[in-house]
């Protein structure tokens, strides 16, 4: 039973052997042609000035690679690696803006590999309009001056810059951007910084050009102070309007200059607006007087301004007539007892005035026995105010007592 097993054992092991044997013999003399299948091999662009003749630019962020066939015997094969296939697109024929669909030719293969593909994959080439714009340089400041002193608005020199590129790209840059650092500076300086392509979120724009890279800008440090805005205006409110407040956005400013100027300058004006020309509450935009010699910081020019107006209303009161300063030893008698008083003021705060808030006086204190007309004083002790008293004036007749009269 064991020889017989051990000859089913040899049988097997002279059958693997004489297959190894046969494989070797088939791979060594015969060595097959055979396909395989590479993938992501680089296709070079050439005659690229073309792209640029025909004023276009290539878009960023391209892949240009095919999966592409090969035969050959499985000795060549094997070895072969994507970087040995050298592929081109020729870019020298019509070019249009967006997706060209551009033919791969084959410029060299490594020795005995062949393509097995009928026809060569195209390579998808993504051009845009090559464009030119010119865009202003604008400065951002970092740090502050010394105390006292403040910088004026940055001047640069070139004062914009040419940016270019493919178009999609170009139309998103708004200003070259340049920072320049004025921490502790009280005298003026020039330095030479470098700008950068900003759109409108105030992000780089990538892959563009821009030319100059540098800039140089000039900064004049000057002393400073801070100031009050005054608003100025001319005419008055139409009939039936309340002015309730005039307040400006902007309270004060920093304005800078040499010290002789900066001191006979104690507040900044507004241009004058004609309140006629208000019929409701409004913000407008006015601008400031700046005197000459000066600037403000910021380069403001103008501040808005809050004109509150409310409608005037209008109400009649009947209100009862006090007498103070009675003098012993004397009575007084008064034609009338009451009062009509007539109060303006805001509407909604006419809604809340009562009899009660207004007060009619007479003060008797410095009248002379026999009759004596006075004027009749109002008061009101809520927003608004008295239009008219009627009567305005009153006749007190003063009368010395007597034991005669005493009971009357």
């Amino acid at each position: 039973m064991v020889q017989k097993d051990n000859h089913k054992v040899m049988a097997i092991g002279i059958s693997i052997f004489l297959s190894l044997m046969l494989w070797i013999y088939v791979m060594g003399e015969k060595n097959p042609v055979q396909t395989r299948v590479i993938d992501n091999v680089k296709v070079s662009l050439e005659n690229t000035d073309n792209i640029t003749r025909s004023n276009l630019v290539l878009l960023p962020k391209q892949d240009f690679t095919i999966s592409i066939s090969i035969t050959g015997r499985v000795k060549d094969l094997i070895g072969v690696r994507s970087e040995e296939l050298n592929f081109i697109a020729d870019m020298s024929g019509y070019l249009k803006k967006g997706d060209n669909d551009i033919p791969v030719i084959v410029k060299s293969l490594p020795n005995g590999i062949n393509i097995s593909d009928n026809e060569l994959p195209k390579v998808k080439v993504k051009l845009d309009t090559l464009s030119t714009r010119f865009v202003p340089v604008r400065i951002i400041s970092k740090g502050t001056a010394k105390v006292g002193y403040e910088h004026i608005n940055p001047i640069t020199t070139p004062t914009g810059v040419m940016i270019s590129g493919p178009k999609s790209y170009v139309d998103e840059v708004e200003k070259a951007v340049g920072r320049i650092n004025i921490e502790g500076s009280q005298t003026k300086f020039t330095k030479t910084i470098p700008v950068e392509p900003i759109n409108s979120e105030g992000k780089i724009v990538t892959n563009v050009s821009i030319e100059p890279k540098f800039v140089d800008v000039t900064v004049d440090i000057a002393p400073s102070k801070e100031v009050p805005i005054i608003v100025k205006t001319t005419g008055t409110l139409r009939e039936g309007l309340i002015l309730e407040q005039i307040t400006s956005k902007v309270s004060t400013v920093r304005i800078v200059g040499s010290k002789e100027v900066l001191s006979k300058i104690k507040a900044i004006e507004t241009e004058s607006f004609n309140l006629t020309d208000i019929t409701e509450t409004v913000t407008k935009e006015i601008k400031l007087l700046i005197p000459r010699g000066v600037s403000i910081q910021s380069d403001i020019e103008s501040v808005g301004v809050e004109v509150k107006v409310n409608k005037k209303g209008e109400k009649d009161f009947v209100v009862p007539l006090s007498i103070t300063g009675k003098v012993d030893g004397f009575k007084y008698e008064i034609n009338t007892k009451n009062i009509n008083v007539k109060v303006n003021a805001v509407e909604d705060a006419l809604k809340n005035i009562k009899e009660e808030d207004i007060s009619c006086v007479l003060d008797v204190s410095t009248l002379s026995e026999g009759e004596n007309t006075i004027q009749v004083k109002a008061l009101l002790n809520k927003p608004g105010e008295i239009s008219g008293i009627t009567p305005d004036k009153i006749v007190v007749k003063v009368i010395k007592v007597t034991e005669s009269n005493a009971q009357e």
